[in-house]
């Protein structure tokens, strides 16, 4: 995904102006299932079309000026969450796509 055309040094590279085009891009490909790697501003753009999300919870308070978008508890449920040392992977599934 990216604001600006160009050619890439891999073959199999392919571009995307926006989440819709990255989307449809992923479905032509055969891809049953895309994963999102943000920045906070490539999570935002994709929120709307998610239907799982893993993340990583690590205890404590940290500075810092980007963060994974909020979302509407009402429309996600906690399907597993699993204890590592020194943090917790939660996966969360959007309501109705179960």
């Amino acid at each position: 995904l990216s604001r600006s055309d160009r050619e890439f040094d891999v073959e199999t590279a392919r571009h995307a102006s926006g989440a819709e085009e990255a989307i449809d891009v992923a479905e032509s490909l055969g891809a049953e299932r895309a994963y999102v790697l943000g920045g906070a501003g490539i999570y935002a753009l994709f929120q709307p079309y998610l239907d799982r999300m893993i993340l990583s919870r690590i205890p404590g308070e940290y500075e810092g000026d980007a963060h994974y978008p909020e979302w509407d508890d009402s429309e996600w449920e906690l399907l597993e969450e699993t204890p590592y040392e020194g943090f917790t992977l939660q996966e969360w599934g959007r309501t109705g796509t179960n």
